[in-house]
């Protein structure tokens, strides 16, 4: 008997210890903790409107939740993440609230934190305030690394290169028109997650445990959604279903789509400056990012593009929180709420991933790049893909004898064509200068310098 209690002892000391390790605690996630506090003290000020709690108490359980709020830090919540929704969460941050209130002398017990309010209402209202207030450091940081990219495009924007199709060569185009095209995206990208986060600012305060207000009132949900405005800084919103508003897994889910789309064009932008800065000298080597980790013991010159790879797997990760969180919408059963917290956890790890990793690798990475003008040049001026400036000029046939001898002899399409004598060199030269094909706008000045050719 003893030996077997001995096992069992082993085998729960074993498990304390890999929590300590690895574990995910409310402590990790104190969003989560603060916008359960903002719940609680706007539940606070309505219920001492309302007459529902005497004034002492309410007060003593909004002054709890506002010194909890600034010391967030120092809260010790040891409960899983993984299923601290609904009552862990609730009766963790009511018991917190209890004992500070205690410290100031005011004896408030749970009934009183939790007056008029259930474990559905407040959980869907905690869940709202977290997905908002997680989105805003990704906006805000997806943002400035916009601003960053942005100023990167002006610096490029006279350098010519080839652009690229699956890594075959292609067209010229402006370095700087690149960076532009990434910032688009992002922008676009950031544009949408701010959209979506105006739809989550629908307050569940006072629907009760089923959505028909049973153990709560009308006067409470006007002052309690007056009141969570107030603190919040949003603008609250009664739901159109108050079913629908108590659960709605599928819009964690939706919410993180955007997320995901961040995640796809930063994956897409370190993925490509990766490659751009290849080399040092046998690969594409258009740009040199900043020597963030220098040197190789077996190649010289070397530069390791870590910061770069970190963003993507950043964004590898988002993407495996998709499944997290599509899987944990599954539990629950018919019309209550997912028992798993798993989706508003994923949530909370994407959003900040990916907003610390933005500022990252902007400002490691983005902001010290440099360009090689020169190569870049030369690579555009080698492309077979110059070919199409005769488009205008000459027909097909002649065209594809320019391609021919291009490649027959390795040449340039400018070296082919003056050997062909397609047009005068002077003409050819014009023609076919990258800088002169490298957006719309030079393109039909050239076109305008030769439109006697064309008539």
């Amino acid at each position: 008997m003893s030996e077997e209690l001995e096992i069992k002892e082993s085998a729960t000391e074993k498990l304390q210890k890999l929590l300590k390790a690895g574990g995910r605690t409310l402590n990790h996630y104190p969003l989560l903790l603060e916008s359960a506090l903002i719940v609680k003290e706007a539940a606070a000020v309505a219920n001492g409107e309302i007459g529902a709690l005497e004034t002492q108490k309410a007060r003593a359980i909004e002054s709890a939740c506002k010194a909890l709020r600034s010391n967030l830090k120092k809260l010790n919540c040891p409960i899983n993440i993984v299923r601290s929704l609904g009552a862990p969460l609730n009766l963790a941050v009511s018991d917190l609230i209890c004992q500070e209130a205690a410290k100031a002398g005011i004896a408030v017990t749970f009934e009183d934190v939790m007056k008029n309010q259930a474990e559905a209402d407040v959980t869907a209202t905690v869940k709202m305030l977290t997905v908002s207030r997680a989105i805003d450091p990704l906006l805000m940081e997806g943002t400035w690394f916009v601003g960053v990219l942005r100023e990167k495009a002006r610096e490029f924007k006279t350098i010519v290169k080839t652009s690229r199709a699956n890594l075959r060569d292609g067209l010229p185009v402006s370095l700087g028109d690149e960076f532009e095209a990434y910032a688009v995206a992002m922008e676009d990208s950031l544009k949408r997650l701010a959209e979506e986060k105006r739809r989550w600012r629908v307050s569940a305060l006072g629907l009760g445990e089923a959505g028909t207000g049973l153990g709560s009132s009308r006067a409470f949900q006007e002052k309690a959604n007056e009141a969570l405005e107030a603190i919040s800084g949003l603008v609250i919103e009664e739901p159109v279903n108050a079913i629908a508003a108590l659960g709605g897994a599928h819009n964690l889910v939706l919410a993180h789509a955007y997320v995901e789309a961040v995640a796809l064009v930063l994956w897409r932008t370190a993925h490509d400056l990766g490659l751009m800065c290849s080399g040092p000298r046998g690969g594409i080597r258009e740009i040199a990012f900043p020597a963030v980790a220098p040197g190789s013991s077996i190649m010289p010159g070397k530069v390791n593009p870590t910061v770069a790879e970190l963003a993507m797997l950043v964004a590898d990760n988002v993407l495996s929180n998709r499944w997290a969180s599509t899987m944990g919408t599954h539990s629950g059963w018919l019309g209550a709420a997912p028992a798993s917290s798993v989706p508003l956890k994923a949530f909370m790890d994407s959003t900040d991933l990916l907003a610390r990793t933005l500022r990252i690798f902007g400002t490691k990475v983005v902001q010290g790049i440099t360009a090689y003008p020169d190569r870049c040049l030369a690579q555009a001026q080698s492309s077979l893909a110059l070919v199409h400036a005769l488009d205008y000029f000459v027909d097909a046939l002649t065209r594809s004898r320019v391609v021919e001898i291009a490649q027959d002899k390795k040449e340039s399409i400018l070296e082919a064509a003056k050997a062909l004598k397609v047009l005068p060199d002077e003409v050819l030269e014009d023609i076919l200068d990258p800088k002169h094909l490298m957006d719309r706008k030079a393109v039909e000045e050239m076109l305008k310098r030769h439109a006697d050719i064309l008539s």
